[in-house]
């Protein structure tokens, strides 16, 4: 009956630090979701109207080197701090990758250099 206590007192202290870390993961991934709507939006009808190039150009930047030079940059200058951190940065890295996609592939739809293309 005591290894039963044990385990429930060992709950009652991870349970609120496993909340907290759950709330930062879903706000994290929540503050996402404007960026990539736009950007997948935007790129899918940029591809559709011919602009497979640019759109595949900027995802090749994006996704090749700016999320893991951000990533990177993150973990080494945040993991003797805290690994928490470290992880947080990778995730606010690839915050940095998808904003950096969705300013590209507006400014190309501003542009309006994608109507030019014959499909």
């Amino acid at each position: 009956m005591k290894k039963h206590l044990k385990g429930m007192k060992l709950l009652l202290i991870v349970m609120p630090v496993l909340m907290l870390v759950i709330l930062g993961i879903i706000l994290t991934v929540g503050l996402f979701q404007p960026f990539q709507m736009v950007a997948t939006v935007v790129s899918g009808a940029l591809r559709g109207a011919g602009d497979v190039k640019y759109t595949a150009r900027v995802m090749a930047l994006t996704v090749t080197l700016i999320r893991p030079v951000l990533s990177i940059a993150a973990v080494l200058l945040l993991k003797d701090r805290d690994i928490g951190l470290a992880l947080a940065g990778v995730w606010f890295a690839s915050l940095g990758d998808m904003v950096t996609r969705m300013i590209l592939v507006l400014r190309r739809y501003k542009k309006g250099n994608w109507q030019d293309i014959k499909v």
